[in-house]
């Protein structure tokens, strides 16, 4: 095997130079993964999708570079199902279509390079109000989780619809909770809903 790779050397050492990589392992990964990075909780997100469309990966999937984990750092306390409810709303979506790439057919990519200006809304788990949100938040997103886990498994076209409806009601009070998260007056809620649809 090194005999057929041995012709590619300088071609591999190049990039590894090019990617500032050590060049001494040209016949390696271009990007080696720690795997305690796939054998945690995270959220996922597709690359490219139409839509916030993140969901909790709890199986400790293993994935190739078309899926992006996000896995908030353990020094924040809020919960997984916090920053899902938060990557997921309306608003996150109103941000990337107003500051990200747009694709052909409205798709978006879903990069790091594009989720990083979002201004997180972290939590003084010291003011009871925002205990009380996160909470809220945390709840809302099981809720979430379980209808769609109920959708998935619903095979009567009436059961389907009730729980379709579920599914929006849930979401509209998500999204009521991240504005209210981050301070959006009602003309600023108005932009975000007319522009996000």
């Amino acid at each position: 095997m090194t005999d057929a790779l041995d012709r590619y050397r300088g071609e591999l050492k190049n990039l590894r130079i090019k990617f500032k990589t050590n060049p001494r392992y040209w016949y390696s990964c271009h990007r080696g993964r720690s795997i305690t990075a796939f054998e945690s909780d995270r959220i996922i997100t597709a690359e490219i999708s139409f839509g916030c469309n993140m969901t909790l990966d709890t199986e400790k999937v293993y994935h190739n570079t078309t899926v992006y984990s996000l896995v908030p750092p353990t020094s924040l306390l809020e919960d997984h199902l916090y920053w899902l409810g938060l990557l997921n709303s309306r608003l996150m979506w109103w941000f990337l279509k107003n500051t990200g790439n747009v694709l052909r057919g409205g798709y978006f990519r879903f990069k790091l390079n594009y989720l990083n200006p979002f201004p997180i809304r972290t939590l003084d788990f010291s003011d009871p109000e925002d205990v009380a949100r996160h909470d809220q938040m945390v709840g809302l997103v099981e809720r979430m989780l379980g209808l769609h886990e109920r959708l998935a498994g619903a095979r009567i076209e009436r059961e389907r619809t009730v729980i379709g409806a579920q599914i929006e009601a849930t979401d509209r009070q998500i999204d009521r909770l991240v504005y209210d998260l981050y301070g959006l007056t009602e003309g600023e809620i108005a932009v975000v809903e007319g522009e996000s649809r």
